[in-house]
């Protein structure tokens, strides 16, 4: 009995970390199709621009006139 009790917590952090192991490798083969997946999506965007959506308003400054 004192042999299992010695070799139970040594066994139970080989479990943890097979546990840890294959799921950190499970997480890791998803990582590849998603960066892919992630350039096609962004090469096929539109390319942005650095005017912020609805800046006129958040702006101090009257709006600029046209033909001026």
């Amino acid at each position: 009995m004192e042999t299992f009790k010695l070799a139970a917590r040594p066994a139970v952090l080989v479990l943890l970390w097979v546990i840890a192991f294959a799921h950190t490798i499970s997480e890791l083969s998803t990582l590849g199709p998603t960066l892919r997946a992630a350039q096609a999506a962004t090469a096929t965007a539109a390319p942005r621009t650095n005017v912020m959506a609805g800046a006129a308003t958040l702006s101090r400054r009257p709006p600029p006139i046209p033909g001026r």
